[in-house]
């Protein structure tokens, strides 16, 4: 999508800001927010480091501070909303975390590229923050990603039929040429699907592909094109970004196998990249290209995973989860620092609620979701044994816009049964419908294909558009506002799912979800993309 013109985030007088927080509070019940444990400060690599690994005493959870009520059953045609319920609510839209959490991990850690220094940095800090608000289970999970890559500077500029600077900027975890530059004739396809495998008119030539890039679907067959164009002799790809300004979209390979393109590839600007088109249709245009962007070898990356154990059902467990990584252009606010900030939110406030609830939940701030969802898919792989015990799995990955519901993938039986539950408990958050649509672009996609329940909020997404993977993805585009009511959505939806008596739904067999796949037109692509097998 273009982008519109930046929306700066609104600022509101304290006392402007709590009134419509307050509306909100009332229609949940609440009279007064339980104090909950300060934010820890962002620390530095060392310190963080050195808590990271320490093997002190942990730290107590504060004492409840709410009685423990009936518990909230989904099969109530209008269930009550319970004191503990109440108190998270309250605890996340006044005097909640989640803004000044998002300040500390933008601000202070800034792009958080999967296997990159910064990242590792963010790692320990949600880890340290998670350890400081008492969560009783606080761990790196690592997993190994077959190839880290480290951005350089691109230049790209004409020399026929005249010389011109270009903006351009690499693919992530593309190979740079040898050498880290080339000089070629720019050949231009319509379709990436057209090249055939082996046709040697291409050798040698930087092809310009005016074709679509694709979305969730269609990967497969774009990274057989990719592979097809290596097979030709293809020096190089460049494509044109989709923003005005030429500014920069970051992304990586869509669809190559463990993230890794086949070949050098190259993003040019919207404006810049149509220059190009234009002069092509005059004629012969010939380019030098540097990129010192580099892959390095394998490498470990972790997965921040932490657990509030249950009072009565310990070992059956909710799963609130966002992604830490981000690209490098802006500080990964919306994409998906916002996520981040309401998982740790969601910790806080449940321990500030008072009781346990009923089952556990368990946090994870997953690596690797922008090149593939790899911290994911590695924890389904190594918790395969304990799925069972996964009672289902709530993730925000989609901006810190106002929330409007919850997508239930593939899901129709838990969409009819939690309509009033969740008209109960978000109705006054404008987040009380429930969808059956079935996306897989980010985290708990791993999870549905292993027929899980799966809550993903859907929220407002108009910012989110205008500043996905772009330098424009930063703090000051956050309302805070919105991003406290995704978090009390988080929040609270973890913990009434946790504290129901009984499962909300049946973990699907394998046979359940291949079926439900298949209706939603998904089945073919999925097993095309490696990613499921009937």
């Amino acid at each position: 999508m273009l982008a519109r013109e930046a929306v700066p985030r609104l600022r509101l007088p304290s006392r402007l800001l709590l009134a419509p927080a307050l509306t909100l509070f009332t229609a949940f019940g609440c009279d007064r927010t339980p104090p909950g444990p300060p934010t820890p400060p962002a620390a530095s690599g060392s310190e963080a480091a050195a808590a990271a690994t320490a093997s002190g005493a942990e730290i107590a959870p504060a004492a409840p501070s709410v009685s423990a009520a009936p518990p909230l059953r989904w099969t109530d045609a209008a269930p009550e909303v319970t004191p503990p319920l109440q108190a998270i609510a309250g605890a996340t839209l006044v005097g909640g975390r989640s803004y000044a959490l998002l300040r500390e991990l933008t601000d202070g850690y800034g792009p958080r590229l999967t296997g990159s220094p910064v990242y590792a940095g963010a790692a320990r800090w949600a880890l340290e923050a998670f350890r400081t608000m008492g969560v009783d289970d606080v761990r790196l999970e690592e997993f190994d990603l077959a190839a880290g890559w480290e951005r350089g500077p691109v230049t790209l500029s004409t020399v026929e039929p005249q010389a011109r600077a270009l903006k351009a900027e690499a693919v992530g975890w593309a190979p740079s040429p040898p050498g880290g530059s080339l000089s070629a004739e720019v050949v231009r396809i319509d379709h990436l699907n057209d090249v055939k495998a082996g046709g040697r008119a291409l050798a040698g030539k930087a092809v310009l592909s005016l074709g679509k890039r694709g979305g969730p679907r269609g990967f497969a067959a774009r990274q057989k094109a990719l592979q097809a164009l290596k097979d030709a002799g293809v020096a190089a790809l460049l494509s044109r970004a989709r923003r005005y300004n030429n500014a920069g979209n970051a992304h990586a390979c869509f669809g190559c196998a463990s993230a890794t393109a086949p070949l050098p590839m190259v993003e040019l600007g919207l404006e810049d990249g149509a220059w190009l088109e234009r002069r092509l249709e005059e004629g012969k245009v010939t380019i030098n290209l540097t990129n010192a962007s580099r892959l390095t070898g394998p490498v470990k990356v972790a997965n921040v995973v932490a657990e509030v154990r249950g009072r009565e059902r310990p070992d059956e467990y909710v799963l609130a989860s966002a992604h830490l990584d981000a690209w490098d252009f802006g500080t990964g606010a919306q994409d998906d620092g916002a996520g981040v900030a309401q998982v740790l939110e969601a910790a806080r406030a449940v321990l500030a609620a008072g009781p346990r609830p009923r089952r556990s939940i368990r946090f994870a701030l997953w690596a690797g979701e922008e090149q593939g969802l790899y911290g994911s898919r590695a924890y389904v792989k190594a918790h395969a044994g304990e799925l069972d015990r996964l009672v289902a799995v709530v993730n925000a990955d989609h901006g810190a816009g106002a929330p409007r519901g919850f997508w239930l993938d593939a899901r129709p039986d838990l969409v009819e049964r939690l309509g009033p539950l969740a008209r109960r408990l978000f109705a006054g958050l404008g987040a009380g419908e429930l969808k059956d649509e079935f996306h897989c672009d980010t985290d708990h996609c791993p999870f549905v294909l292993e027929g899980v329940p799966t809550f993903n909020l859907e929220v407002d997404d108009k910012i989110y558009d205008d500043v996905h993977h772009a330098p424009s993805d930063t703090f000051d585009k956050v309302r805070e506002a919105d991003l406290a009511a995704g978090a009390a959505c988080v929040a609270t939806a973890a913990y009434a799912l946790a504290d129901l008596p009984e499962r909300v739904g049946p973990r699907l067999s394998h046979d359940k979800v291949t079926e439900n796949l298949k209706a939603k037109g998904a089945l073919d692509e999925l097993v095309a993309e490696g990613l499921y097998k009937p």
